[in-house]
């Protein structure tokens, strides 16, 4: 069996030491970002001689099923490989599923505590942050709230909490608004700033892939919405995340 994993999918990186241990007798590889996916795809079908292509049928739409037609060598067969998909992501160690197990406790057990708030007319979003709410009121968890989009009165309650708000490039955007106020009014010692790499890069780089160098135009704003030297934004985020991520000072 041969594998050619295409993309950066956040399922298959995450559980690819278990995926490959399973994976006795198959060649895996990665693609990288120095050439288009179809091209390091046909030239990995063509190396080998292959005349099947299993595929994500899940997430593949009509249009993208053409380009691969069109772009693999000729002769090649698309075949449908959910099921086989599915078995590798279902791939669970006993701690793995331990951890599941405990998890979904937890949640029912925050369910029964929100279940009197619920009413018609309440959207999906709200029953949920009210949910995650709950679950940060019992066990207040260290961590941080990536990409925070939401409002300044709900950062208050979160850091409160003892969580980080991080933020990204959506703050430098000129149609920014919560993000923005947000930054100017959350505790400093709260805040993180962070790239969502490859996504959201900021200004004057939008539309460009995010890395972090681009990092510096985030706290050059936050510094700038708070009436702060550069250096002092710079430094206590700097220090927020060392204090988060328990990364010794030397």
């Amino acid at each position: 069996m041969r594998i050619l994993m295409l993309g950066n999918s956040f399922t298959f990186t995450n559980h690819m030491p278990q995926m490959l241990a399973d994976l006795t007798g198959a060649e895996v590889v990665l693609t990288s970002r120095e050439r288009s996916h179809l091209a390091l795809a046909r030239d990995f079908l063509e190396a080998r001689g292959l005349k099947r292509v299993g595929f994500e049928s899940a997430s593949v739409s009509v249009a993208q099923h053409r380009r691969w037609q069109e772009s693999f060598p000729k002769g090649c067969e698309l075949i449908p490989a959910q099921e086989l998909l599915d078995g590798l992501r279902a791939s669970k160690d006993r701690e793995e599923i331990a951890a599941m197990v405990q998890a979904q406790k937890i949640t029912d057990a925050a369910f029964g505590e929100i279940l009197n708030y619920i009413r018609p007319g309440l959207t999906e979003q709200e029953v949920a942050a009210r949910l995650v709410y709950e679950l940060l009121r019992r066990y207040k968890p260290r961590g941080v709230l990536h990409c925070y989009s939401g409002s300044a009165e709900d950062a208050a309650w979160l850091t409160a909490q003892g969580l980080y708000i991080g933020f990204g490039g959506v703050t430098t955007f000129k149609n920014a608004r919560k993000a923005v106020e947000v930054a100017q009014w959350a505790p400093l010692h709260r805040l993180l700033v962070e790239t969502d790499c490859p996504y959201m890069a900021p200004e004057p780089y939008r539309g460009r892939r995010s890395d972090s160098t681009m990092i510096p135009k985030m706290v050059e704003k936050i510094a700038e919405l708070r009436g702060l030297p550069v250096e002092t934004v710079a430094q206590a985020t700097r220090e927020n995340a060392m204090d988060l991520f328990s990364i010794p000072r030397r």
